[in-house]
This record gives C-alpha cells, sequence and structure tokens, in this order.
C-alpha cells in the first residue's frame, strides 16, 4: 500500500490563498509476475519393490512468492519414468502406478 497527501491551492499571486488537502491511498495490486521454485534442488525417494498404488513414494514441495490467486501450485510429471507413478497435482504426492516396479533400474 502507498500512501501520500495532496495539497490543492487556489493562489493568484495574492496572500489570501484557500487549501484543500486529502490523502491518497493505492493499493498495488499482485500479478503473476515470480515462478514457483522447490524447496529443495532434487528430490529422491526409495520404494519398496512391488509397492501397491497406494504407497506414497514421496513429497515434493515448491513455494510461489506471488499474492493469493497468483501463487496457486499444480505439480505434473513431465519428463523421465511418468509412465510409472502419477503425482497428486495439488499435494506434491508421488504414488506408484503399477504393482511391478520390480523392474525399475
Amino acid at each position: 500500500m502507498i500512501c501520500f497527501k495532496v495539497t490543492a491551492a487556489d493562489s493568484n499571486g495574492t496572500s489570501n490563498c484557500r487549501e484543500a488537502n486529502t490523502t491518497v491511498v493505492i493499493d498495488v495490486i499482485d500479478v503473476n509476475d515470480n515462478a514457483p521454485s522447490f524447496n529443495q534442488k532434487n528430490y529422491t525417494f526409495n520404494v519398496t519393490e512391488n509397492a501397491n498404488s497406494s504407497v506414497v513414494v514421496g513429497v515434493v514441495n515448491a513455494s510461489d512468492i506471488d499474492g493469493p490467486g497468483n501463487n496457486n501450485i499444480r505439480y505434473s510429471i513431465v519428463s523421465g519414468d511418468f509412465g510409472r507413478f502419477y503425482i497428486d497435482s495439488l499435494l506434491g504426492k508421488e504414488f506408484p502406478i503399477t504393482l511391478g516396479l520390480c523392474n525399475i533400474r
């Protein structure tokens, strides 16, 4: 928030000047100008062989310093072994997709 006072004067070159004062308040509205960042550079998780699809393998976490409405984060797997896992798009929890994880190398 930015706040300042403004004065208006009707001086016509004489000493009989009249003034009015007001306060101006400017609310700065946030824009989506910051990218989210992960709380760690890399994440490493371990999963038990043949784990079922309800097992949480791990949780990734990111934050965004933009204000409300511009800091909602959604997670998705975009490369790598994404066919073997899925990620909760809102919570960042990773789950195995299939029971046959024994072939992961």
